[in-house]
């Protein structure tokens, strides 16, 4: 009898740790299929919410955007005072700018995003970061993907992390959040998105 339960217990948990290895290989198998269709499609547009969180002050944005092979375009929808504005990028400073108004909000992380360079960063992440983990997540009857990227060489929780959010079955960007060393500091929230 006692052997009989012993070998029960054992055929339930190897079932329930190949359920689980058949559930990340999914995962890990859909998360590279998104990844080669982002290699493939050039042309991506969305509209997307930021909050950045400086711990002293959070700001909070709204982007329109148009990705291509060659450029980015984001212009702010909000907030409404500044709404219009296109974004400008450089590799040492970044600015949202516009006719001579200037908006610094600064770094988030120790790589220097900002509000004004996320956007490209996560679509670059989503193209060529090290997938460090990955899962098919399901809430209120919603099943999501979810990436997390971050550097391979350093200990999981410190440094930047990049948590990136899939709709299963088109691929589309859902959600993305930054962290540095274990500290939220952006969130992206992608209301449309669309590629081709």
């Amino acid at each position: 009898m006692a052997n009989w339960k012993k070998l029960l217990w054992l055929s339930i948990t190897l079932c329930c740790v190949t359920a689980c290895t058949d559930k990340g290989q999914d995962a890990e198998e859909l998360a590279l299929s998104i990844r080669g269709a982002y290699l493939e499609d050039p042309v991506i547009t969305a509209q997307c919410d930021i909050t950045a969180d400086y711990g002293q002050r959070v700001y909070n944005f709204s982007y329109g955007m148009t990705s291509t092979d060659d450029e980015m375009t984001l212009t702010l929808l909000e907030p409404q005072e500044m709404a219009g504005m296109v974004v400008t990028f450089a590799q040492e400073d970044s600015t949202l700018s516009y006719d001579g108004v200037l908006l610094e909000t600064g770094t988030l992380t120790e790589d220097g995003i900002t509000p004004v360079t996320a956007v490209p960063v996560l679509l670059e992440t989503v193209r060529t970061g090290f997938i460090s983990f990955c899962d098919l997540e399901t809430e209120d009857d919603e099943t999501r993907l979810r990436v997390l990227c971050r550097n391979p060489d350093i200990e999981a929780g410190t440094g930047q992390e990049i948590d990136l959010w899939f709709d299963p079955e088109t691929g589309n960007l859902l959600e993305a959040e930054i962290a540095q060393d274990g500290y939220r500091v952006l969130d992206c929230t992608f209301t449309a998105f669309t590629r081709s």
